[in-house]
Protein backbone atom coordinates (compact mmCIF):
# COMPACT_ATOMS: atom_id res chain seq x y z
CA UNK A 1 0.00 0.00 0.00
CA UNK A 2 1.53 3.59 -1.06
CA UNK A 3 0.68 5.94 1.82
CA UNK A 4 -0.36 9.14 1.13
CA UNK A 5 2.71 12.01 1.87
CA UNK A 6 2.14 15.11 3.48
CA UNK A 7 4.34 18.39 3.91
CA UNK A 8 4.98 19.25 7.50
CA UNK A 9 7.90 20.96 9.03
CA UNK A 10 9.88 21.87 11.94
CA UNK A 11 12.47 24.57 11.56
CA UNK A 12 15.36 25.37 13.21
CA UNK A 13 17.12 28.88 13.08
CA UNK A 14 19.91 28.41 15.32
CA UNK A 15 23.33 26.28 15.05
CA UNK A 16 22.61 23.26 17.00
CA UNK A 17 25.32 20.83 19.06
CA UNK A 18 22.81 17.34 18.60
CA UNK A 19 23.21 14.05 19.47
CA UNK A 20 22.87 11.10 16.89
CA UNK A 21 18.77 10.52 16.43
CA UNK A 22 20.19 7.03 17.60
CA UNK A 23 20.25 8.66 21.15
CA UNK A 24 16.63 10.08 20.87
CA UNK A 25 15.33 6.62 20.43
CA UNK A 26 17.37 5.20 22.88
CA UNK A 27 15.70 8.29 25.27
CA UNK A 28 12.89 8.34 24.38
CA UNK A 29 11.28 4.82 23.46
CA UNK A 30 7.99 5.34 24.87
CA UNK A 31 7.24 8.86 23.16
CA UNK A 32 8.64 7.82 19.61
CA UNK A 33 7.01 4.42 18.91
CA UNK A 34 5.60 2.12 20.09
CA UNK A 35 8.70 -0.75 18.96
CA UNK A 36 10.65 -2.54 20.82
CA UNK A 37 14.34 -1.37 21.54
CA UNK A 38 15.00 -4.22 18.64
CA UNK A 39 12.65 -3.18 16.26
CA UNK A 40 13.51 0.19 16.73
CA UNK A 41 17.48 -0.36 15.86
CA UNK A 42 16.18 -2.47 12.58
CA UNK A 43 14.35 0.43 12.14
CA UNK A 44 16.76 2.79 12.50
CA UNK A 45 19.32 1.35 10.10
CA UNK A 46 16.91 -0.29 7.39
CA UNK A 47 14.59 2.72 7.58
CA UNK A 48 11.16 1.04 7.95
CA UNK A 49 9.13 -1.52 9.55
CA UNK A 50 5.32 -2.90 9.79
CA UNK A 51 4.20 -4.47 13.06
CA UNK A 52 0.98 -5.61 14.49
CA UNK A 53 -0.35 -3.77 17.52
CA UNK A 54 -3.34 -5.10 18.87
CA UNK A 55 -6.03 -4.35 16.05
CA UNK A 56 -3.76 -2.52 14.02
CA UNK A 57 -0.96 -3.25 11.39
CA UNK A 58 1.63 -0.26 11.80
CA UNK A 59 4.32 0.95 9.32
CA UNK A 60 7.54 3.27 10.04
CA UNK A 61 8.65 4.85 7.26
CA UNK A 62 11.34 7.27 7.40
CA UNK A 63 11.22 10.21 4.91
CA UNK A 64 14.02 12.17 6.64
CA UNK A 65 17.07 11.83 9.09
CA UNK A 66 20.22 13.49 10.04
CA UNK A 67 22.32 14.21 12.88
CA UNK A 68 19.86 14.94 15.55
CA UNK A 69 16.81 15.46 13.34
CA UNK A 70 14.09 12.54 12.59
CA UNK A 71 11.01 13.26 10.43
CA UNK A 72 9.16 10.10 9.52
CA UNK A 73 5.67 8.37 9.10
CA UNK A 74 3.48 6.11 10.84
CA UNK A 75 0.85 5.01 9.21
CA UNK A 76 -2.00 2.59 11.34
CA UNK A 77 -3.94 0.18 9.04
CA UNK A 78 -7.18 -1.20 11.54
CA UNK A 79 -7.54 -4.75 10.37
CA UNK A 80 -11.61 -5.61 11.07
CA UNK A 81 -12.71 -2.39 9.47
CA UNK A 82 -9.66 -1.44 6.98
CA UNK A 83 -9.45 2.03 8.17
CA UNK A 84 -6.28 3.77 7.67
CA UNK A 85 -4.61 6.24 9.53
CA UNK A 86 -1.55 7.76 9.72
CA UNK A 87 1.12 9.98 11.41
CA UNK A 88 3.89 12.36 10.26
CA UNK A 89 6.14 13.20 13.42
CA UNK A 90 9.21 15.77 13.36
CA UNK A 91 12.22 15.27 16.20
CA UNK A 92 14.84 17.61 16.65
CA UNK A 93 17.58 17.84 19.34
CA UNK A 94 18.79 21.07 20.40
CA UNK A 95 21.62 22.07 22.88
CA UNK A 96 21.15 25.61 23.91
CA UNK A 97 20.90 26.30 27.77
CA UNK A 98 19.68 22.75 28.43
CA UNK A 99 18.67 19.73 25.84
CA UNK A 100 15.34 20.28 24.50
CA UNK A 101 13.07 17.62 22.10
CA UNK A 102 10.86 19.35 20.07
CA UNK A 103 8.31 17.10 18.43
CA UNK A 104 5.73 17.87 15.75
CA UNK A 105 2.80 15.66 14.90
CA UNK A 106 0.76 16.07 11.70
CA UNK A 107 -2.03 13.02 11.84
CA UNK A 108 -5.20 12.15 9.74
CA UNK A 109 -7.27 9.06 8.67
CA UNK A 110 -6.97 8.13 4.79
CA UNK A 111 -5.93 11.14 2.58
CA UNK A 112 -7.41 13.59 5.13
CA UNK A 113 -5.66 15.52 7.30
CA UNK A 114 -7.77 16.02 10.77
CA UNK A 115 -4.69 17.37 13.47
CA UNK A 116 -1.34 19.04 13.74
CA UNK A 117 0.13 19.16 17.52
CA UNK A 118 3.43 19.73 18.95
CA UNK A 119 5.04 19.17 22.32
CA UNK A 120 8.07 20.21 23.83
CA UNK A 121 10.35 17.71 25.78
CA UNK A 122 13.43 19.24 28.55
CA UNK A 123 16.29 17.06 29.42
CA UNK A 124 17.74 17.87 33.07
CA UNK A 125 21.42 17.97 33.68
CA UNK A 126 21.27 14.45 34.38
CA UNK A 127 19.39 13.41 31.27
CA UNK A 128 16.21 12.58 32.84
CA UNK A 129 13.41 13.91 30.68
CA UNK A 130 9.90 15.45 31.52
CA UNK A 131 7.53 17.17 29.14
CA UNK A 132 6.00 20.90 29.39
CA UNK A 133 3.68 20.38 31.90
CA UNK A 134 -0.44 20.23 30.36
CA UNK A 135 -1.52 23.65 31.54
CA UNK A 136 1.48 25.04 30.53
CA UNK A 137 0.91 23.79 26.95
CA UNK A 138 -2.50 24.35 26.97
CA UNK A 139 -1.64 28.35 27.65
CA UNK A 140 0.34 28.06 24.85
CA UNK A 141 -1.74 26.68 22.22
CA UNK A 142 -4.58 28.82 23.52
CA UNK A 143 -2.74 32.12 22.05
CA UNK A 144 -2.49 30.31 18.75
CA UNK A 145 -5.44 28.25 18.46
CA UNK A 146 -8.29 30.93 16.82
CA UNK A 147 -5.99 31.59 13.95
CA UNK A 148 -4.56 27.90 13.42
CA UNK A 149 -7.97 26.56 13.50
CA UNK A 150 -8.68 28.78 10.64
CA UNK A 151 -5.96 27.46 8.67
CA UNK A 152 -4.73 24.09 9.81
CA UNK A 153 -7.51 21.75 7.65
CA UNK A 154 -7.08 23.78 4.79
CA UNK A 155 -5.00 22.54 1.90
CA UNK A 156 -4.37 26.16 0.92
CA UNK A 157 -2.20 26.47 3.96
CA UNK A 158 0.81 25.21 5.40
CA UNK A 159 1.33 25.44 9.04
CA UNK A 160 4.92 25.76 10.27
CA UNK A 161 6.40 25.72 13.85
CA UNK A 162 9.67 27.64 14.24
CA UNK A 163 11.66 27.40 17.28
CA UNK A 164 13.70 30.59 18.67
CA UNK A 165 13.27 32.23 15.29
CA UNK A 166 14.58 35.17 17.19
CA UNK A 167 18.33 33.56 17.57
CA UNK A 168 20.56 33.59 20.96
CA UNK A 169 18.51 31.35 23.38
CA UNK A 170 15.68 29.30 23.03
CA UNK A 171 13.13 31.33 23.67
CA UNK A 172 10.22 30.17 22.24
CA UNK A 173 8.47 29.34 18.84
CA UNK A 174 6.51 30.80 16.52
CA UNK A 175 3.49 29.34 14.12
CA UNK A 176 3.69 30.05 10.60
CA UNK A 177 0.53 30.04 8.27
CA UNK A 178 1.87 29.62 4.92
CA UNK A 179 0.16 29.58 0.95
CA UNK A 180 0.86 26.10 0.02
CA UNK A 181 0.44 28.37 -3.69
CA UNK A 182 3.54 30.87 -3.33
CA UNK A 183 4.96 29.70 -0.25
CA UNK A 184 4.52 33.53 1.27
CA UNK A 185 3.78 34.05 4.63
CA UNK A 186 0.13 34.67 5.30
CA UNK A 187 0.63 34.85 9.06
CA UNK A 188 2.35 34.37 12.34
CA UNK A 189 2.35 34.07 15.99
CA UNK A 190 5.32 33.93 18.45
CA UNK A 191 4.75 32.66 21.67
CA UNK A 192 7.54 33.20 24.31
CA UNK A 193 9.03 30.61 26.67
CA UNK A 194 9.70 32.54 29.73
CA UNK A 195 11.30 30.10 31.78
CA UNK A 196 8.21 28.81 33.65
CA UNK A 197 5.78 28.80 31.07
CA UNK A 198 4.52 30.06 27.70
CA UNK A 199 3.27 33.52 26.84
CA UNK A 200 2.20 35.45 23.84
CA UNK A 201 4.91 37.93 22.71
Amino acid sequence: MKFPLFAFSLLLSVAVSAQDIEDIFEQLPGVVTDLTPAEAEFFMEEGSIVTLSGQDSVGFEILEKEEGYIRYRQAYINRPSSQFYYEIRVYERIREQGHIIAVSRQVGTGDNQWQRDFQLFEYTPDEEVFGIPPLDRTNMLRYAAPVIRDYSNSSDYLVLVELNPSGGTVSGFTFKVMRTADYSLETAIPIKWNGTGFSAR
